[in-house]
């Protein structure tokens, strides 16, 4: 409701402080289904579409991981396109790519997989779902950098931290057989029991304020490696 009341107002919420209309947000009595999200960020998607800007667009693609990502994490010199909905899987990303036709992004960071792995998934459903992401992210967007980022670790008993290395590491295969970089944060997370370290999470799987801090670390020096290259 908060992202609602800001693009009535002109603006996107990536661009506003994070308690900018805070007060939408109390008063609301339910939570926005799937497909109210869905359409929301189709509507942020349309809007950065038709807006002129200086700033290089950069998306976040994903589940809630993406979703919860803190604006005042996101590097403040670019435009920033948050599209994670909680819940969704590589099935339902694939089906929503085609609201970012319009966009022109220099950047696009993929992360899904884990709440296909919930529902039971097999790695090459997966995989074979994230191959076609950067695909028609590539075909769509053929001058975007298109960046996988692992799945990371969690502490859910439903859900092998080991199935998840190893598809982490088919998914960093692809990427570059494709030409999209891939972003291991798995690493960076995990502890000597393989699973998520428990300063990063609140539940197991979603990310503290710690956990999203060492995540913008990763970006920040990913990104340091790629400018000291060029």
């Amino acid at each position: 409701l908060q992202r609602l009341a800001a693009l009535r107002a002109g603006k996107l919420y990536t661009r506003l402080p994070s308690d900018s209309f805070r007060e939408v947000w109390q008063d609301a009595a339910i939570q926005p289904t799937y497909e109210q999200w869905r359409t929301l960020l189709a509507m942020e998607s349309k809007a950065v579409a038709g807006r002129n800007s200086d700033r290089d667009l950069s998306i976040l693609l994903g589940d809630s991981l993406s979703l919860w990502y803190p604006v005042d994490r996101l590097k403040p010199s670019q435009l920033w396109l948050n599209q994670g909905i909680s819940g969704d899987t590589t099935w339902n990303i694939l089906a929503r790519l085609p609201d970012l036709a319009n966009t022109r992004p220099s950047e696009i960071y993929v992360m899904a997989g884990v709440n296909d792995l919930k529902m039971g998934a097999s790695d090459t459903e997966i995989v074979w779902n994230i191959q076609r992401i950067i695909t028609q992210l590539q075909a769509m967007h053929p001058n975007a950098k298109i960046i996988v980022q692992s799945i990371l670790p969690t502490r859910s008993p439903r859900i092998p931290n080991e199935q998840i290395a190893g598809i982490n590491q088919q998914l960093k295969m692809i990427a570059q057989r494709s030409g999209a970089s891939y972003l291991d944060l798995f690493s960076e997370f995990v502890d000597y029991d393989g699973q998520i370290l428990s300063k990063y999470t609140t539940d197991g799987i979603h990310l503290s304020a710690q956990g999203y801090a060492t995540w913008q670390s990763v970006f920040e020096e990913a990104n340091s490696r790629v400018a000291t290259s060029n």
